[in-house]
């Protein structure tokens, strides 16, 4: 995984967000788009592709960012949200790949599992203005 370093500016707004940030508009972005039985949903998150993990300070820090919209719960293994073929909970599960960080914008993959094999994967890009991550447009779907 590739960390966003904060910098601070002249005018003390940091110069990138973290990795944290630019997943929490991901998870933002699930929230919003997907159709779930409550306001606060929980949402599953996971690492996305063998071999990558997300840090624990980078998960606690997803949590507190995304507290007020969503409950997200971090797993290591996506068979442990399914009951019944369904994400429990009737919650939302996604998996975030690498913040891949080039010129002052950066890119997350992305997937949601709707079922313990079906998946629909994303594309997210985002930009670094006004002090936070924001998408540049609206992420592609993947497949």
């Amino acid at each position: 995984m590739t960390a966003l370093v904060p910098a601070c500016s002249s005018d003390a707004q940091p110069a990138r967000g973290s990795t944290a940030d630019a997943y929490a508009v991901v998870v933002r972005w699930f929230v919003d788009h997907t159709e779930s039985g409550s306001d606060h949903p929980v949402v599953f998150a996971g690492a996305l592709g063998e071999g990558i993990s997300i840090g624990l300070d980078t998960q606690a820090a997803v949590i507190s960012a995304t507290a007020e919209f969503a409950d997200v719960r971090f797993i290591d293994d996506r068979s442990e949200v399914f009951e019944n073929d369904a994400v429990r909970d009737d919650g939302i599960l996604v998996a975030l790949g690498p913040a891949v960080e080039s010129e002052g914008s950066t890119t997350v993959e992305s997937a949601e599992f709707t079922s313990p094999t079906d998946m629909i994967g994303w594309t997210f890009d985002l930009a670094f203005r006004n002090g936070t991550w924001n998408l540049s447009r609206e992420p592609t779907r993947v497949g």
